[in-house]
Order: C-alpha cells, then sequence, then structure tokens
C-alpha cells in the first residue's frame, strides 16, 4: 500500500498528487494508492512520523517500507520505489 499524506493548504501536494496519479498506473496491480488528509487523520500522521507534506509512505506487511517526502517527479518517485515492489 501506498499512502499520499497530504493536506488542502499544503503548496507541493498539489502538484504531488498529479505525480501520485500517474504513478498509480506504473505500479503493480496489488498496490493499493490512497490518500490520507491529515488535517482529518492528524493521528494517522503522528503515528507514522509524518512531519513535512506532501509525504509518500509504502508500507508493506503493515511495515513503513519506505518514505519519500516532498515533491518529487515521477521517475525519481518510481526509482525510489522499485527496490521495496
Amino acid at each position: 500500500m501506498l499512502v499520499e499524506f497530504w493536506a488542502p493548504w499544503c503548496t507541493q501536494c498539489g502538484p504531488m498528487a498529479n505525480v501520485v496519479e500517474r504513478l498509480a498506473d506504473e505500479l503493480p496491480e496489488d498496490v493499493r494508492v490512497l490518500k490520507l488528509n491529515v488535517e482529518e487523520h492528524g493521528d494517522a500522521a503522528r503515528e507514522h512520523g509524518v512531519r513535512s507534506l506532501p509525504s509518500l509512505l509504502y508500507f508493506e506487511g503493515g511495515a513503513a517500507k519506505a518514505r519519500i517526502v516532498g515533491f518529487k517527479r515521477l521517475p525519481l518517485v518510481l526509482q525510489e520505489l522499485r527496490p521495496h515492489l
């Protein structure tokens, strides 16, 4: 599962949302992609140590295996995630 932590006031979250939409097409079919608004789910953000937005966390077996913080273009996001997929 890939979770995008975002907030409406975050200026980099809009562009990153576009990357995540394209990223969903590049990931294996068994990887779910979720968006989590930290204003509505602050406890989940704190639980996973999210301190900067946007943040992408890749979970496998209930544990975070990869963390990508800040806006990054699609090729770089894929490069960082590939070892974990």
